[in-house]
């Protein structure tokens, strides 16, 4: 349904996407008896219900809430102001490089301290060697998982390790069974990826219990137009720059991104030669993950649907995956290079201004 009522001739498939372009990257949630839970993840969906059951929907709207976008500001102030109380000290479990320096920017730009773990078991390690005011975890890590590490926490509250700390679980894939899970194992707050900063944010707060006080700029101004066959999502990169202290995170960020997706997507094609099925999920999902995080939403789709792919079907698509990888990710490097060559020249006519004013104003003088 949409605006007054009206209805609105769209496929499911399309709702995400559609919300997207419109400049809202609102979090969506199916209801549908039948549809497998892989094609609505791909679709953009972040759970499925299978009924209208009201319990179920009450509980699904309550997981995806503190990562709905856009919250609107506490105040509006024009120029930074510290936190009434000082930043917490966090802990992030993530195993992707990509997505560590974008989650520890978001949280650092919010006044946090930030610990950052590449492992279940580092995750532990330094939670047992410091006293933390808040953990953030990512679901799918190498060795012990996200839900491993948050239940092994739990275990060492209950034997006198100290008080209980809130724990965030991060995913890309939230289904009920899965947040279900997440709860049994003491999760706080249920977040889907990507998160934009202020999502992030409000979910800390959320866990920790303790509004934050006004801490800036009002970041709540109207969103950025962007057509459903963008490959990169301007709003999370707009709003990641804005987080940033160093004005040039998200070119460094995204630098970085090119260089490891074009190094992910050679080894994903090694992995089909060999025939190593299990490594090619692997690094499937890793790119899945880094261009979710960067931005780069066409082609952490493409990934999506290179994870999804079954043993028995992968060799009559295996040139079709690399193929679908390469010319999204090449779309992508173009896009990328649009945006910040106009935001270059944006740059330069701005300061060829004030150059040109300060030059008359000397003159005058």
């Amino acid at each position: 349904m949409g605006h007054g009522g009206q209805s609105i001739d769209l496929n499911w498939r399309d709702c995400p996407n559609a919300v997207r372009a419109a400049g809202r990257p609102l979090p969506c949630i199916l209801v549908h008896p039948d549809c497998p839970e892989a094609d609505a993840f791909d679709a953009g969906y972040i759970c499925v219900l299978r009924t209208r059951d009201p319990r179920l929907l009450s509980r699904a709207i309550r997981t995806v809430v503190a990562g709905a976008s856009s919250p609107r500001p506490l105040a509006e102030t024009p120029g930074p102001t510290p936190l009434a109380r000082p930043g917490l000290h966090l802990l992030v479990a993530e195993d992707n490089q990509i997505s560590q320096q974008i989650i520890a920017m978001m949280l650092e730009g919010g006044g946090h301290h930030v610990t950052v773990a590449s492992d279940g078991e580092s995750a532990l390690d330094r939670y047992e060697q410091t006293r933390f005011d808040l953990v953030i975890l990512d679901m799918n890590m190498p060795g012990r998982t996200g839900l491993e590490v948050a239940k092994a926490i739990r275990i060492l509250e209950a034997t006198g390790r100290g008080a209980r700390v809130p724990i965030i679980m991060l995913t890309a894939a939230a289904s009920i069974d899965l947040q279900e899970d997440s709860e049994d194992a003491g999760i706080d707050v249920f977040l889907a990826k990507p998160v934009d900063p202020r999502s992030l944010l409000r979910a800390v707060d959320h866990a920790y219990r303790t509004p934050l006080e006004p801490s800036g700029p009002s970041y709540d101004t109207p969103a950025i137009a962007q057509t459903q066959d963008a490959y990169i999502d301007h709003v999370l990169l707009r709003d990641m720059a804005r987080f940033s202290k160093d004005r040039h995170f998200v070119q460094t960020l995204t630098r970085q991104f090119s260089k490891d997706a074009r190094q992910l997507i050679d080894e994903i094609e090694t992995a089909l030669v060999d025939k190593n099925y299990d490594q090619f999920r692997e690094l499937a999902h890793a790119l899945k993950g880094s261009s979710m995080m960067a931005g780069a939403i066409r082609l952490g789709d493409s990934a999506a649907r290179a994870e999804k792919i079954t043993n028995r079907n992968v060799d009559s698509v295996d040139n079709d995956v690399i193929g679908d990888l390469r010319k999204t990710f090449e779309a992508t490097q173009n896009e990328l290079f649009t945006m910040f060559a106009s935001q270059s020249a944006e740059h330069d006519t701005v300061t060829e201004g004030l150059s040109n004013h300060i030059e008359r104003t000397v003159v005058q003088q």
